[in-house]
């Protein structure tokens, strides 16, 4: 028997105590992966500010940055990390361009 999905990409509500559940950090990291994967092929930026909780921000450096790393070498993006505490872990913001737009409703998913 396995814990359901909703258990396994989620975690305990940090706010409510558990009583509710969001998205992992994980979970959270692979959406901001796959929404790079969609921009890129829609964009025409290829240099990006990406605001997420320090929480998601250290699953995506893993400790030397090479998650994240890999991710702009294989999409030939330019992506600044910024790490908000005012961010919900479960959430994350991308701004691109000079004029910082922010696009992170453009690329997500219908």
């Amino acid at each position: 028997v396995r814990p359901s999905l909703m258990y396994a990409f989620s975690e305990p509500c940090p706010h409510c105590n558990g009583i509710g559940r969001v998205l992992s950090n994980e979970s959270v990291a692979m959406k901001i992966e796959r929404w790079f994967k969609r921009a890129r092929v829609d964009s025409e930026f290829n240099r990006f500010q990406l605001i997420v909780n320090p929480k998601v921000g250290d699953v995506l450096t893993n400790g030397n940055g090479e998650r994240l790393r890999s991710l702009t070498k294989k999409l030939k993006v330019k992506v600044d990390l910024i790490r908000d505490t005012t961010v919900h872990p479960a959430e994350f913001r991308v701004l691109a361009g000079e004029r910082e737009l922010d696009v992170t409703n453009r690329y997500s998913p219908s």
